[in-house]
């Protein structure tokens, strides 16, 4: 009788486990739309930005159709890609096959992108950027863009993946607006905003919302790390009316071919100014 119990409680066991990781990959393929607020001031200026990160493109992105739908609908003034939108292994052709996708962005609003580091790693990469440039995406690489709407003014800073901060000649100059800093690591953010006096959004992903996401944490770093900081959503900063955001991405990578209860991500982000 107790050897029944015992097969009885562990096949019970192992009949969670198995219905709990079929679970928790099959809703990691599903697509995640989050919105989220940020406001610089009492402003009556909303301004829409859309964040796509990490697509790893063509490793086991988001269809490229459903992620336009979500921006059409969103409607955003602005798209900022942070990163990682193809894989190092990404071939020659891949980055062909993404030009009709990046027009289609354009054709809904004005884009920005940074590296993050598998374009930096990619041998192609002198290639996609010329891509992005023929379809009218901003590149910034360690560089800045004033942009007004109405009778507002903010600077766009777009950091080059794993760039020395402390070397940019421009940092010390910049007039004082409110920042929208794209860059694709978030463990890096206190280095810009201790320098940085302005207020800041900004706005990263990298981490793929930890892997395996458990009671709302990431619990593995890129790097391996366990329990990473910055995986997921908005986090407040030391600093007043700075805060990050970070992407969950939107796609596995070359190397990474699964997600645990983490979904598919693009920040739906409206700032007040």
């Amino acid at each position: 009788m107790k050897f029944s119990l015992k097969i009885a409680f562990v096949s019970t066991l192992i009949i969670i486990l198995v219905v709990s990781i079929v679970v928790g990959i099959c809703s990691s393929k599903k697509l995640l739309a989050e919105t989220i607020t940020h406001r610089f001031s009492n402003g009556n200026l909303n301004i829409k930005i859309a964040q796509l990160s990490d697509m790893h493109y063509p490793f086991g992105c988001v269809a490229l159709d459903k992620i336009s739908e979500e921006l059409r609908n969103f409607k955003p003034d602005f798209i900022f890609l942070t990163g990682d939108i193809i894989d190092s292994k990404s071939s020659k052709n891949d980055i062909f096959n993404l030009t009709p996708f990046c027009k289609e962005l354009t054709n809904i609003s004005s884009v920005y992108a940074v590296s993050g580091n598998h374009e930096l790693s990619n041998v192609h990469l002198q290639y996609f950027i010329e891509t992005l440039k023929a379809t009218s995406i901003s590149y910034l690489d360690n560089d800045t863009q004033l942009i007004k709407i109405k009778s507002k003014s903010c600077l766009i800073v777009g950091f080059a993946d794993n760039s020395d901060f402390e070397s940019l000649h421009w940092r010390d100059t910049l007039p004082n607006y409110p920042l929208l800093i794209l860059t694709h690591r978030p463990k890096t953010f206190y280095n810009y905003l201790s320098i940085l006096k302005n207020n800041s959004l900004i706005l990263s992903g990298h981490a793929h919302g930890g892997l395996i996401r458990i009671f709302n944490k990431g619990l593995i770093g890129p790097n391996g790390s366990l329990m990473p900081k910055y995986t997921k959503g908005i986090y407040e900063t030391e600093i007043a009316n700075s805060r990050l955001i970070v992407s969950a991405g939107l796609g596995y990578g070359s190397k990474q071919r699964a997600r645990f209860f983490n979904k598919f991500h693009i920040p739906l982000v409206e700032v007040v100014i």
